[in-house]
């Protein structure tokens, strides 16, 4: 079997032109690619979520609503559950293609891990949260407010 070369260059559009980060790289890459074909796919970088994003969610958001009647009894995973059923999930069709040739599509549905969420979707998912909450009587505090212990990162000045 083929070894698979990946090859991937960071950089950022600037008046309608790429420009790589470390443009060097990228010229030597095209050099070793000398007279080979290639795919070309341009994607937008995701920015992943900090530890303190999701430590806000699950330490301030989920561990607040612990703390009320509503929740009385529900484990943080359950409640995250809940948030996740309310503002992640969303339905999409499947196409199958039957034994005998005749197309036929299906309804599905599917709930997106906070694992998947970019920062900007992390930051509305806890929006939404919030303001469901709020419409509950459930006040959730700004990140500053939390001493989240484990789920925030603590910065000592020496």
């Amino acid at each position: 079997m083929a070894k698979k070369t990946i090859l991937r260059h960071f950089g950022k559009v600037v008046n309608g032109r790429r420009i790589y980060y470390n443009d060097t790289l990228h010229t030597e890459s095209l050099h070793d690619l000398e007279g080979q074909e290639f795919v070309e796919t341009i994607k937008l970088k995701h920015v992943k979520v900090s530890t303190d994003a999701h430590g806000y969610y699950r330490g301030g958001i989920l561990g607040e609503c612990m703390e009320y009647e509503m929740f009385r009894g529900w484990e943080r995973e359950e409640i995250h559950q809940h948030f996740a059923r309310l503002f992640l999930k969303y339905k999409f069709t499947v196409k199958y293609i039957q034994t005998n040739g005749e197309t036929s599509y299906a309804e599905s549905e599917r709930i997106q891990s906070t694992a998947e969420l970019s920062s900007k979707e992390m930051f509305e998912f806890c929006e939404k949260c919030i303001h469901w909450c709020a419409e509950q009587g459930i006040i959730i505090k700004s990140p500053e407010q939390y001493l989240l212990g484990k789920y925030k990162t603590q910065t000592v000045q020496l």
